[in-house]
């Protein structure tokens, strides 16, 4: 345990002593109790001593004892205590000054007061209060173990802390929702958490910050009271174990159970609602699915290496997408699916397709959102497939999904939400085979393809441009802030290596849906 030296001060001879300098160090811990006799003895000190001495190798110089403050000081020493009348009759003005500016008390010791008389007082009112202390951590922890032996959550727990410190309590997890609160006998939760100030604790599981234990105390935390909190957090963390473990078998068998209906490992329509429902979801009518992903995990992965970092942020993303959808669409499946979330949003029998998608588009916009202000500095996107009416379908709304989230990725960057239903004509090359995406662009920009980089990007860049400007010189040259002229003769350029008209509308849409492969084939890769 520990005192501070001004509580040590009113402990046996102690009592006696005066404060000689240093008098704003007073709240210093003291732990332990060590003699100063041999001039290398400060060598030894750990931190947190009442060093005490009598000053023999100080009596011829006893301005040395200004170094030894200092040293002591900073060493984390407490306080040094001073036995006066047989070697020295005071201290220096120096030291005085040195220990008042360092905060260090330095104590006069009375002289007819032995070592023993400090030691013993000292040690027994430590150890006394060390024995106290292992006590109460021994039943605290019996107690809270027994309330989780019972398996009913956190609530018991923070009630039972908060009947202890006498003070509300509430836990957040990672994501800083609030999953359980809790008052003391006779407080109202008028003002009381998550709104007031309050200490923060976090609690940490073997990898990962799992969240924090905020203990709003109308007066100071008193030592037992830390140590009731202390076994507390061991507590909730075990609960948090608990429960994950719990989830992660719930995951493993929902999981199982999508990859069969992605794989088409069914053998009946019937078969499917019927597993459905044993995880609670009714597959009963339309559904649209949803695939959401971190955008920059790959690349972080490749730099930081960091594989528990990871996942957490996997694990967060897939609790936001819970959160989320329970709160706009509770019907809605949400599950990971590899290093993707994937959400299967049910429509009930008498939702419109296109209320449903209304629905999902807002509360994947609010995902993605939510995603950017939590998870700093990464983003996400998602992809959106059309309605389909059977679940048996979902191998077809999910490849929908995945598409659309590579092309907004693609086109509109990080962060974007894209809806397969609003792809227009990529809709049609999306069910192209690569090979087929891939000889058609052959076809129309091959010449250009083959070009030297640095050419290429030009003429490609300038052909695209003016392609999505319609034709219009003027407004495809602003675009580029290139002159009418040198675009007319990047065109004139462009022209004779593909040998063709490109005053010629056929050939104009011809080489935007070549255009539109490329990216497709982008997109693929993704």
């Amino acid at each position: 345990m520990a005192i501070t030296v001004r509580e040590a001060l009113t402990i046996g001879p102690l009592v006696h002593s005066a404060v000689l300098a240093g008098a704003s160090g007073l709240d210093r811990v003291i732990k332990t109790v060590t003699v100063l006799e041999a001039p290398d003895s400060h060598e030894w000190i750990k931190g947190n001593e009442l060093a005490l001495t009598i000053g023999y190798m100080y009596k011829d110089k006893p301005e040395l004892l200004a170094p030894l403050v200092e040293e002591l000081a900073r060493r984390g020493a407490a306080s040094l205590g001073i036995k006066f009348k047989r070697y020295l009759s005071d201290v220096p003005q120096a030291v005085r000054e040195k220990a008042d500016r360092l905060g260090f008390p330095v104590l006069a010791i009375p002289y007819d007061c032995g070592w023993i008389d400090i030691l013993k007082p000292l040690y027994h009112y430590l150890l006394d209060e060390e024995t106290k202390r292992r006590y109460h951590a021994q039943q605290v922890n019996a107690h809270f173990i027994e309330i989780l032996l019972k398996n009913k959550g956190l609530t018991p727990l923070l009630q039972s802390l908060s009947e202890m410190i006498m003070s509300p309590v509430a836990v957040f997890d990672a994501n800083h929702e609030e999953l359980a609160r809790a008052f003391p006998p006779g407080r109202t939760p008028r003002g009381a958490p998550p709104e007031g100030p309050g200490l923060t604790y976090p609690i940490f599981l073997p990898k990962a910050k799992a969240g924090y234990l905020i203990v709003y105390a109308a007066g100071p935390i008193t030592p037992l009271d830390t140590v009731t909190i202390n076994q507390a957090l061991t507590a909730i963390a075990l609960e948090f174990l608990k429960e994950q473990a719990i989830r992660e078998v719930e995951r493993r068998y929902e999981n199982q159970f999508l990859t069969d209906l992605l794989n088409g490992n069914f053998d009946s329509k019937e078969v499917v609602l019927r597993r459905a429902q044993v995880f609670g979801w009714n597959f009963a009518w339309g559904h649209i699915a949803v695939l959401v992903e971190i955008d920059q995990f790959n690349e972080y992965l490749l730099e930081h290496g960091n594989a528990d970092v990871y996942r957490m942020r996997r694990d967060q993303l897939l609790e936001l997408a819970k959160k989320e959808f329970s709160r706009r669409l509770p019907q809605a499946v949400v599950s990971d699916h590899g290093n993707r979330v994937l959400i299967i949003a049910l429509g009930p029998k008498e939702a419109a397709p296109s209320k449903l998608k209304a629905q999902v588009t807002e509360a994947v916009a609010g995902l993605v959102a939510e995603v950017a202000r939590v998870l700093t500095p990464f983003t996400a996107s998602a992809g959106i497939s059309a309605y389909y009416r059977e679940i048996t379908d979902l191998r077809c709304s999910y490849t929908e999904a995945k598409e659309a989230l590579a092309f907004g990725r693609a086109f509109k960057g990080p962060g974007s939400v894209t809806c397969f239903d609003d792809l227009g004509v990529y809709r049609l090359l999306c069910n192209q085979s690569r090979e087929r995406l891939a000889a058609f662009a052959r076809q129309y920009l091959g010449p250009l393809l083959e070009c030297q980089a640095k050419q290429k990007a030009n003429l490609l860049e300038t052909l695209r441009t003016y392609l999505r400007h319609g034709g219009n010189i003027s407004a495809a040259a602003e675009a580029m802030y290139l002159h009418r002229r040198t675009l007319q003769y990047r065109l004139r350029k462009i022209q004779a290596i593909l040998q063709v008209d490109l005053v010629d509308p056929v050939n104009r849409l011809n080489l935007s849906v070549a255009f539109m492969a490329l990216a497709l084939l982008d997109c693929k890769e993704a």
